[in-house]
């Protein structure tokens, strides 16, 4: 190899050691880009009362179009909920798919022709640089659909139905799974691969009082576009349970990998796994864990 052709190696490894060192670890809104995400949850969660009765797996269909950018690099987004799928324990007698053609096997208390009637959803809502979300407002419309439907049907299931409820909620929905992203980002956007930072979600609240978990976060970048954000921690209450709490929190994990594409500036997959342990009080410390994996894909269709 000629003296110069060793000049442009070494050079183009210098730019791409750069490169790896300061792509900001940022999302970028653009108007006119339109994106269709994949959000799926299955979460178990066996207490009758205090759970959801067993296994309940939700799968969510939502465009997000940008629509516009704000001075700050804001983006406006119009959020849609297209289709949804869910099943729950056989005792609830409950099942959607707005998908199917025909009858939706297991769907005993009509539930598909009732979410059926309500798609699709929009909503409205703002996205930081950093994935944090503002003006997402519940859709009192379908929302409070859902709950006069609901008193109805029977008890084994209404926590599948609360569930149905949030899938449907396209705001809240955009704000939990962006959020779930936002958590994890580091405070300075040029940071480098390799670095390691804490992140505490916002917490959540329980029969057992509020949690809230603290995470390690560490930055990795298998190739010059991708980042990956690897977390992994507990959960603790979040101040003391209240007296009358129902549950006693016991202890409780949280792992999560999020996936960025920087060249785009875009998020390309976000999986969370979580587990709680609770005692139910006053049944003998009867045991009431609940354990989640949730999953986000998405791709840019224009």
């Amino acid at each position: 190899m000629t003296r110069g052709a060793l000049g442009l190696v070494a050079a183009a490894l210098l730019l791409a050691g750069c490169s790896r060192a300061v792509s900001p670890v940022r999302l970028r809104h653009e108007p006119r880009r339109a994106f269709t995400w994949t959000l799926s949850q299955d979460e178990n969660a066996p207490h009758p009362v205090f759970g959801v009765g067993g296994e309940v797996t939700t799968v969510a269909t939502l465009g997000l179009s940008c629509v516009g950018a704000d001075a700050d690099g804001a983006g406006q987004y119009e959020v849609t909920v297209r289709g949804l799928r869910l099943t729950a324990p056989a005792a609830a007698g409950f099942a959607v798919d707005t998908a199917a053609k025909g009858p939706v096997p297991g769907d005993k208390v009509g539930a598909t022709p009732v979410v059926l009637s309500l798609l699709p959803r929009h909503a409205m809502v703002r996205v930081s640089p950093s994935g944090a979300v503002r003006g997402a407002i519940s859709d009192a419309e379908a929302v409070g659909h859902v709950r006069a439907w609901a008193r109805s049907r029977p008890a084994a299931a209404q926590g599948a139905i609360r569930r149905l409820s949030e899938a449907i909620d396209a705001g809240p929905s955009a704000e939990r799974w962006f959020g779930a992203v936002a958590a994890l980002l580091p405070q300075d956007p040029n940071v480098s691969p390799g670095a390691t930072w804490t992140a505490a979600p916002p917490p959540l609240e329980t029969p057992g009082g509020r949690v809230r978990a603290e995470l390690e976060v560490t930055y990795t970048r298998p190739d010059l576009r991708t980042a990956v954000l690897t977390a992994r921690g507990k959960f603790a209450l979040d101040g003391d349970a209240p007296p009358d709490a129902a549950l006693a929190f016991r202890e409780g994990t949280l792992d999560s990998v999020v996936t960025l594409d920087l060249g785009a500036g875009t998020i390309v997959s976000c999986e969370e796994r979580g587990r709680l342990e609770f005692v139910v009080r006053g049944e003998g410390a009867t045991p009431a864990p609940w354990r989640w994996t949730r999953k986000l894909s998405s791709g840019e269709t224009r």
